[in-house]
């Protein structure tokens, strides 16, 4: 089997910052978006980066942390699903990582340290905030909005990931050790193979943009670099398939509902009692009494 264990630095690496920005100003200037007529209802959402959006950002995680706990029957049966193509994928990764490590080229080498970019924390930070100082020079809340929701839902996401890491302690695939070696609660990062943090990032950013583009070629380009991000992972031999296929969802459903979060409520309509009128006339001969209703 050709182990390429030392990958060579990929000559594209220098340019993850240009090409993650570039990436994400057609994303944003491709969608229509759902946030201009959330902005012109007054929905009152968050669109700074101060401490109340720090406020909400720990708000937002214990309400994440603690979903399961209000799960219903539906939320349980996808739960269900992500856990059975996990549980499908652990069994062909072994069988994936010879074949994709038996693959490799100089050419795939480079193309998958590209694609990589767009799972890394720091670069999807950096390019989230840059997109929140540009909508904040352009005075366009639309972009500081969906800059901070991604901010949100990346950084939840990474908590979540390196306490499972931690906890888990699953054997990255370069330990040689198997698919099925885990030591939990230890301090070497040979042991946080599972959930891939890139993945989870990835999907994190990409489902947040869908969610706020309602376009679909945004979703597709969107979700089609997390999908290489994710693979990136595989064939890098970072990560088995099934890290990839779990980190995935975790960044997609955290992201959902970080989304869910903070979409703006519809106004309320009062109800007849609140819009009831009554009143007395009692300077006519006769004394009267009116109830209306408005609406």
């Amino acid at each position: 089997m050709n182990r390429r264990l030392a990958r060579r630095p990929g000559r594209f690496r220098r340019s993850a910052f240009p090409a993650v920005f570039l990436t994400a100003a057609f994303l944003f200037n491709t969608a229509p978006g759902r946030l201009g007529a959330q902005e012109a209802a007054g929905s009152g959402a968050l669109d700074r980066l101060d401490r109340a959006f720090l406020k909400s950002f720990f708000d937002d995680l214990g309400k994440v942390v603690t979903a399961p706990g209000r799960w219903t029957g539906k939320d349980f049966a996808v739960f269900g699903g992500v856990a059975a193509a996990g549980g499908f994928s652990f069994l062909l990764d072994e069988d994936i990582r010879e074949t994709v490590q038996d693959s490799r080229s100089s050419s795939s080498d480079d193309l998958s340290g590209f694609f990589s970019n767009f799972g890394d924390g720091l670069v999807l930070s950096a390019g989230l905030l840059g997109f929140y100082a540009a909508g904040e020079r352009a005075g366009d809340p639309t972009w500081r909005r969906t800059a901070l929701l991604g901010l949100k839902s990346l950084g939840a996401t990474a908590l979540l990931v390196m306490g499972s890491k931690f906890v888990i302690g699953r054997a990255r695939p370069r330990a040689n050790e198997g698919r099925s070696v885990f030591r939990p609660f230890s301090f070497k990062s040979t042991y946080y193979a599972l959930p891939s943090g890139h993945a989870a990032s990835a999907w994190a950013v990409a489902a947040t943009i869908a969610d706020q583009s309602g376009n679909r070629t945004v979703d597709a380009v969107a979700y089609g670099l997390a999908a290489l991000a994710s693979l990136s992972r595989v064939h890098d031999d970072k990560h088995w398939t099934s890290d990839v296929v779990l980190g995935s969802a975790l960044g997609y459903f955290t992201a959902k509902k970080v989304c869910a979060l903070n979409r703006p409520k519809p106004p309320v309509s009062p109800s007849l009692l609140e819009t009831a009128q009554l009143s007395f006339d009692l300077a006519g001969p006769r004394t009267s009494l009116t109830l209306s209703w408005n609406w």
